[in-house]
């Protein structure tokens, strides 16, 4: 009897191990049926994969979830002539939301996008080529649901499953009337997804609706969206609260931080433009969204230029929201103009204006702020000193004698700016006394007491018996780094922060000023850990531009993958059923 009741045991419990491996493996096979993210690419650059084709229809190559660090080369031929960032980003947005579509910024914006633009989709095509803009990797047998990644077949099916959902909802108007058949903005969605949706705008808290309720990630998408309606079809005037269409400029600049662009949307990106010829700029280049509102671009943002994310960013170059404050872009090449004249010709600006080329001048410091950018004063001209705008540099003292590059000279509301700079030429000199006597070595308070000649620069640049090393090219000098070192001495594998790749640790909160000194960046994740990958983060050294990455441990941490796991339940169950078997017979022979 004790036999029969051990044996009982055995088998419920081998039924039970084998339900549980059956409901993981169901479970696994609903999860595959059911999202549709595709796997990661890994892609870091535009040479790394080849477009697939359907016609001219490009599909989208991307994958959710995997921040993209790079501009395609459909992006980049995009932006070219007038149209590349530093000319755009030298005109002037507005100050504010309210003023921001009369700036020169949004005017430069919205014609770019609409003179690109070779065909407009109707409503009834979209649904026949969402099979190339919303698919993922390229397989364009399905498509991802919006909202919430759901897999769904790419053929159209009348609207049984799916359908076409407006981001930027019809009831809060059109100024144009062809914006609302725009495939940038229609997208495909569940019916349900749709339903729950309705016209609410975008947001958090009572009254909004959170497009991350589906569990997707998509903040930084639809506000991405939105912007590029708001921009490219001048939907201005039903924007911004519950009556328009996202809660308010702050969260619409928060969710495009917390949600970088995945490959996946620059995939879009893409497929769109082979479609109509025209891209979101707001997906390429996010740094726009700030530019346009006069807000500053944050620094060590991830985005697909890595004009954040590597400090180096244009402000808003004028807060007046006027567009005719700013004229159309010049260029005058510096090999045409003497250092005095790009001087005079940067001061002979108005307060708003820039002028853009290449203007390379030789000058003295006579001031370094307490970010280290320097000012520097040209030929003598003392009374005209010039900001060198993100020239950062932990080495710069008064007296020393820097050459720079420059692509846009600013006045920037009477602050004479270089701006977009490059340092050519480094000679340290802050501890030496020029050859004239009667000069003097100007303090921080006082730079127009000092007034070089032709001599003293040349001394400056000759003398080297106490000067620092000169570096011909300190952004790309690799002889002042650290060597890198494959295996590092200070991993500690029971740590459970990420592996840094170099020997060096993160210590960017408490960098030295010596020249050997990294001056890194903060981390920026490059690609996101799942459950069973590891990601990646990367950081950047202002000084040199040397890189390292370190790993993110995956989120599962070393647990087995479900099929395992599934295995070992199946296994134990043979086994535990084997067992009993073996109890059964010896029983039977007892009796």
């Amino acid at each position: 009897m004790k036999a029969l009741k051990k044996i009982s045991f055995l088998l419920s419990f081998a039924l039970l191990a084998t339900t549980c491996a059956f409901a993981v493996n169901t479970d696994k096979k609903a999860d595959a049926d059911t999202l549709w993210k595709g796997t990661a690419t890994g892609y870091t650059k535009p040479g790394d994969f080849v477009y697939t084709k359907t016609g001219k229809y490009v599909h989208n190559w991307g994958a959710r979830d995997e921040e993209c660090v790079f501009l395609t080369s459909y992006a980049e031929d995009f932006y070219t002539g007038s149209y590349t960032f530093d000319n755009l980003s030298a005109k002037s947005g507005g100050s504010s939301q309210s003023n921001a579509p009369q700036s020169a910024l949004y005017d430069a914006l919205q014609d770019m996008m609409s003179a690109k633009q070779s065909h407009q989709t109707s409503y009834g095509e979209t649904r026949y080529q969402y099979c190339y803009t919303d698919c993922v990797n390229s397989n364009s047998s399905y498509i991802s649901s919006f909202y919430s990644a759901k897999r769904i077949k790419g053929t159209w099916d009348g609207g049984d499953t799916w359908n076409r959902e407006h981001t930027w909802p019809n009831s809060k108007g059109d100024a144009s009337g062809n914006g609302e058949n725009d495939i940038m903005m229609l997208r495909p969605a569940s019916v349900s997804e749709n339903s729950s949706r309705g016209n609410k705008a975008y947001g958090q808290g009572s009254g909004y609706y959170d497009p991350n309720g589906e569990g997707q990630n998509v903040r930084g998408d639809c506000a991405r969206i939105m912007l590029y309606v708001y921009t490219r079809w001048g939907n201005t005037g039903s924007m911004w609260g519950s009556s328009g269409v996202i809660q308010s400029l702050d969260v619409l600049l928060d969710w495009m931080e917390e949600d970088p662009v995945d490959t996946w949307e620059m995939g879009r990106n893409d497929a769109v433009q082979s479609i109509t010829g025209t891209r979101n700029v707001f997906v390429d280049y996010p740094e726009y969204a700030w530019l346009l509102f006069g807000r500053d671009i944050p620094e060590n943002m991830c985005t697909p230029s890595g004009i954040a994310s590597n400090g180096e960013y244009v402000p808003n170059p004028d807060n007046s929201g006027s567009s005719s404050s700013t004229p159309e872009d010049s260029s005058t090449p510096d090999d045409e103009m003497t250092p005095t004249e790009i001087v005079n010709a940067l001061y002979a600006l108005s307060s708003g204006e820039s002028l853009t080329g290449s203007y390379t001048l030789t000058g003295v410091i006579t001031k370094v702020d307490s970010y280290t950018n320097p000012t520097i004063v040209v030929d003598g001209m003392t009374n005209k000193p010039v900001y060198c705008y993100k020239l950062k540099d932990d080495r710069f003292a008064v007296g020393d004698t820097i050459t720079v590059t420059a692509t846009t000279l600013k006045n920037y509301d009477g602050t004479y700016e270089l701006m977009n700079c490059t340092l050519d030429k480094y000679v340290a000199g802050g501890t030496q006394t020029p050859d004239d006597s009667s000069s003097s070595v100007p303090d921080d308070d006082n730079s127009s007491s000092y007034v070089p000649d032709d001599d003293s620069s040349s001394a400056l640049e000759n003398n080297s018996s106490s000067a620092k090393p000169e570096v011909s090219s300190p952004d790309k000098d690799s002889s002042s780094v650290k060597p890198e070192v494959s295996s590092p001495d200070n991993d500690d594998s029971s740590s459970k922060n990420p592996v840094i790749s170099s020997s060096e640790k993160d210590d960017s909160s408490s960098q030295s000023s010596d020249d050997n000194e990294h001056d890194f960046s903060k981390w920026m994740t490059v690609k996101k850990p799942t459950e069973t990958k590891k990601g990646q983060e990367m950081r950047t050294c202002y000084k040199c531009g040397h890189t390292e990455t370190r790993d993110i441990p995956a989120l599962g941490g070393e647990a087995e993958s479900g099929c395992e796991s599934s295995i070992g339940l199946s296994f134990s169950a043979i086994v535990l059923a084997a067992g009993a078997c073996l109890l059964l017979k010896k029983s039977k022979k007892q009796d």
